[in-house]
């Protein structure tokens, strides 16, 4: 029983992290791709695009470390 809750605690703070990192990254983010590319749409679709693939790198290493 102890195992389980441990590993609840585990995900919703592993979770809660990456997601406020995730957030503050993409934020800083626009204004960094702004300054290197100048059409404002790319780095919206740009940074998207990195904010999708860092939370499925790191929600992806959560599961597998939960698993082993």
């Amino acid at each position: 029983m102890f195992n389980v809750v441990s590993y609840l605690i585990f995900l919703a703070a592993a979770s809660f992290i990456t997601i406020d990192v995730g957030r503050r990254c993409y934020q800083a983010g626009k204004f960094y791709l702004e300054y290197l590319i100048h059409d404002k749409h790319l780095c919206l679709t740009i940074n998207r695009i990195l904010l999708g693939c860092y939370y499925l790198i790191n929600l992806g290493y959560i599961a597998i470390s939960l698993t082993t």
